[in-house]
């Protein structure tokens, strides 16, 4: 029992020192923070993260020489159920952009081997980082995978996987994503 209050405090106070450190935004609790270093996540003003939602920024790694660091611009919307991974990598999320309920945003994965074991490889440098640009939507169930980045004013279409890259003013959707078609201006 006194376990479990301990634990409970301990979330409250991290997501108290992340909210204090961002005045601008406001989380809907409960959610989870896992940070080794408050000052590297930066959220601008009038930002929402719903419940549920579960954040890690991981700036120094044994798995990784990437710091991890996260930045979510001004009037963005992250609804709830959200797992947003900035370790290993960095992920830098726009102003004015809609990512719905239960995204996952990863900035790095382990490595392959054949015959090693999977969670004690070092994080692969070569794909790691998130960039999603300004004013974009994602929808609910997205899944984007390290080293994509989605260009200003795209959509991601509801359960798609983004494995590369999103151009701007596009529509993308699918497992794989892929271009449906372009924002007509």
């Amino acid at each position: 029992m006194i376990r479990m209050l301990r634990t409970s405090l301990s979330r409250l106070l991290r997501g108290w020192r992340v909210e204090r450190n961002n005045p601008g935004m406001q989380a809907n609790h409960p959610m989870v923070w896992d940070y080794d270093d408050v000052t590297k996540i930066r959220i601008g003003n009038d930002v929402y993260i719903g419940a549920f939602t579960e954040i890690a920024v991981i700036s120094r790694s044994p798995f990784s020489s990437v710091p991890g660091a996260l930045e979510i611009g001004d009037r963005t919307q992250i609804g709830s159920g959200c797992n947003i991974r900035a370790c290993g990598g960095k992920i830098e999320i726009g102003a004015n952009c809609i990512i719905a309920q239960h995204v996952s945003i990863i900035a790095a994965n382990h490595e392959i081997r054949a015959g090693a074991i999977y969670r004690d490889l070092p994080w692969d440098a070569t794909r790691q980082g998130n960039r999603i640009g300004k004013n974009v939507w994602i929808g609910a169930g997205v899944t984007i995978l390290p080293g994509c980045s989605i260009g200003d004013n795209a959509i991601v279409a509801a359960g798609s996987v983004v494995t590369k890259s999103v151009p701007a003013d596009e529509i993308w959707g699918n497992i794989p994503a892929r271009r449906i078609r372009a924002i007509e201006p």
